[in-house]
Protein backbone atom coordinates (compact mmCIF):
# COMPACT_ATOMS: atom_id res chain seq x y z
CA UNK A 1 0.00 0.00 0.00
CA UNK A 2 1.39 3.85 -0.43
CA UNK A 3 0.28 5.89 0.97
CA UNK A 4 0.14 10.23 1.51
CA UNK A 5 1.41 12.06 4.08
CA UNK A 6 -0.32 11.66 7.54
CA UNK A 7 -3.24 14.26 7.92
CA UNK A 8 -3.00 16.22 10.94
CA UNK A 9 -6.99 15.05 12.05
CA UNK A 10 -7.62 11.56 10.49
CA UNK A 11 -11.02 12.53 10.01
CA UNK A 12 -12.26 12.14 5.98
CA UNK A 13 -15.92 12.51 6.01
CA UNK A 14 -15.96 12.79 2.56
CA UNK A 15 -14.45 10.59 -0.11
CA UNK A 16 -13.97 9.73 -3.70
CA UNK A 17 -12.96 6.48 -5.30
CA UNK A 18 -12.18 5.51 -8.51
CA UNK A 19 -10.08 3.24 -10.17
CA UNK A 20 -6.03 4.03 -11.82
CA UNK A 21 -3.77 2.15 -14.13
CA UNK A 22 -0.31 1.06 -12.75
CA UNK A 23 0.05 -0.51 -15.79
CA UNK A 24 -3.21 -0.12 -18.25
CA UNK A 25 -4.86 -2.89 -19.11
CA UNK A 26 -2.97 -5.28 -16.46
CA UNK A 27 -2.77 -3.60 -13.00
CA UNK A 28 -4.93 -1.41 -11.45
CA UNK A 29 -5.18 0.60 -8.10
CA UNK A 30 -7.65 2.02 -6.12
CA UNK A 31 -7.63 6.35 -5.61
CA UNK A 32 -9.30 7.70 -2.47
CA UNK A 33 -9.41 11.39 -2.07
CA UNK A 34 -10.82 13.17 0.03
CA UNK A 35 -13.43 15.60 -1.31
CA UNK A 36 -12.64 17.94 1.72
CA UNK A 37 -9.13 18.99 0.98
CA UNK A 38 -9.19 17.95 -2.74
CA UNK A 39 -6.07 15.42 -1.84
CA UNK A 40 -5.57 11.72 -2.01
CA UNK A 41 -4.74 10.36 1.29
CA UNK A 42 -4.60 6.71 -0.22
CA UNK A 43 -3.79 5.02 -2.80
CA UNK A 44 -4.65 0.89 -2.69
CA UNK A 45 -2.20 -1.47 -4.80
CA UNK A 46 -5.64 -3.35 -5.72
CA UNK A 47 -8.94 -3.20 -6.58
CA UNK A 48 -10.07 -5.69 -3.59
CA UNK A 49 -13.10 -5.65 -1.41
CA UNK A 50 -11.73 -6.48 1.38
CA UNK A 51 -8.90 -3.83 1.57
CA UNK A 52 -11.04 -1.35 1.02
CA UNK A 53 -13.34 -2.59 3.28
CA UNK A 54 -10.51 -2.01 5.70
CA UNK A 55 -9.67 0.84 4.76
CA UNK A 56 -12.88 2.11 5.68
CA UNK A 57 -13.37 0.52 8.47
CA UNK A 58 -9.91 2.73 9.81
CA UNK A 59 -12.03 5.79 9.24
CA UNK A 60 -14.61 5.72 11.57
CA UNK A 61 -16.55 9.34 11.13
CA UNK A 62 -16.84 8.50 7.37
CA UNK A 63 -20.23 9.58 7.26
CA UNK A 64 -20.66 10.78 3.44
CA UNK A 65 -18.35 9.32 0.00
CA UNK A 66 -18.85 9.67 -4.04
CA UNK A 67 -18.13 6.27 -4.75
CA UNK A 68 -18.02 4.86 -8.32
CA UNK A 69 -20.97 2.59 -7.50
CA UNK A 70 -19.17 0.04 -9.47
CA UNK A 71 -19.91 -3.26 -7.45
CA UNK A 72 -16.90 -3.78 -5.77
CA UNK A 73 -16.52 -0.55 -4.55
CA UNK A 74 -20.16 0.16 -3.64
CA UNK A 75 -19.86 -3.31 -1.69
CA UNK A 76 -16.24 -2.59 0.11
CA UNK A 77 -17.76 1.11 1.38
CA UNK A 78 -21.50 -0.95 2.42
CA UNK A 79 -19.08 -3.35 4.65
CA UNK A 80 -16.41 -1.12 5.64
CA UNK A 81 -19.02 2.34 6.38
CA UNK A 82 -22.13 1.06 6.43
CA UNK A 83 -23.72 4.51 8.51
CA UNK A 84 -22.40 6.37 5.17
CA UNK A 85 -24.35 6.91 2.60
CA UNK A 86 -23.06 5.93 -1.37
CA UNK A 87 -23.83 8.93 -3.83
CA UNK A 88 -22.96 8.37 -7.68
CA UNK A 89 -20.89 10.88 -9.26
CA UNK A 90 -21.84 13.09 -12.52
CA UNK A 91 -19.25 11.96 -14.32
CA UNK A 92 -19.73 8.09 -14.17
CA UNK A 93 -23.58 8.59 -14.25
CA UNK A 94 -23.57 10.38 -17.79
CA UNK A 95 -20.67 7.76 -18.77
CA UNK A 96 -23.49 5.13 -18.54
CA UNK A 97 -26.56 6.71 -19.52
CA UNK A 98 -24.41 7.24 -22.95
CA UNK A 99 -23.19 3.57 -22.92
CA UNK A 100 -26.86 2.34 -22.51
CA UNK A 101 -28.05 5.01 -24.95
CA UNK A 102 -25.55 3.46 -27.41
CA UNK A 103 -26.40 -0.09 -26.75
CA UNK A 104 -29.82 0.29 -27.61
CA UNK A 105 -29.48 2.53 -30.47
CA UNK A 106 -27.25 -0.33 -31.87
CA UNK A 107 -30.17 -2.91 -31.19
CA UNK A 108 -32.77 -0.82 -32.93
CA UNK A 109 -30.29 0.73 -36.14
CA UNK A 110 -32.36 -0.79 -39.02
CA UNK A 111 -35.59 0.78 -37.64
CA UNK A 112 -33.78 3.96 -37.37
CA UNK A 113 -32.28 3.65 -41.02
CA UNK A 114 -35.63 2.96 -41.81
CA UNK A 115 -37.30 5.80 -39.94
CA UNK A 116 -34.20 8.31 -41.38
CA UNK A 117 -34.94 7.48 -44.87
CA UNK A 118 -38.39 7.56 -44.87
CA UNK A 119 -38.00 11.09 -43.19
CA UNK A 120 -35.07 12.45 -45.92
CA UNK A 121 -35.31 15.05 -48.26
CA UNK A 122 -35.64 13.75 -51.35
CA UNK A 123 -38.63 10.99 -49.88
CA UNK A 124 -40.52 13.42 -48.99
CA UNK A 125 -40.45 15.49 -52.16
CA UNK A 126 -41.34 12.48 -53.65
CA UNK A 127 -44.30 11.97 -51.32
CA UNK A 128 -45.23 15.34 -52.02
CA UNK A 129 -45.14 15.17 -55.40
CA UNK A 130 -47.54 11.13 -55.29
CA UNK A 131 -49.89 13.65 -52.58
CA UNK A 132 -50.20 16.13 -55.32
CA UNK A 133 -51.02 13.88 -58.14
CA UNK A 134 -54.06 12.14 -55.81
CA UNK A 135 -55.17 14.93 -54.68
CA UNK A 136 -55.90 16.10 -58.73
CA UNK A 137 -56.99 12.73 -59.30
CA UNK A 138 -59.43 13.45 -56.93
CA UNK A 139 -59.99 16.79 -58.08
CA UNK A 140 -60.47 15.60 -61.54
CA UNK A 141 -62.76 13.01 -60.87
CA UNK A 142 -65.32 15.29 -58.79
CA UNK A 143 -65.45 17.48 -61.88
CA UNK A 144 -65.71 14.67 -64.04
CA UNK A 145 -68.76 13.30 -62.31
CA UNK A 146 -70.11 16.72 -62.13
CA UNK A 147 -70.35 16.54 -65.83
CA UNK A 148 -67.74 19.21 -66.38
CA UNK A 149 -65.57 18.86 -68.93
CA UNK A 150 -64.61 21.99 -70.22
CA UNK A 151 -62.10 23.99 -68.74
CA UNK A 152 -61.19 20.15 -66.22
CA UNK A 153 -57.02 21.07 -67.36
CA UNK A 154 -57.61 24.61 -66.52
CA UNK A 155 -59.05 24.07 -62.95
CA UNK A 156 -56.22 21.75 -62.06
CA UNK A 157 -53.19 23.36 -62.83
Amino acid sequence: MVQAPEQTENRTEHVGIDEWAWHRGHRYGTLIVNLDTHRPPVLLPGREQRTLAAWFKKIPRNTGRLTRSWGIYALAARDGAPQAIQVADRWHLLKNIGDALERMMYRHMPLIRLVATELSPQKNRMLKRLWCQRQRYVALNVLNESNVTNGISAGLR
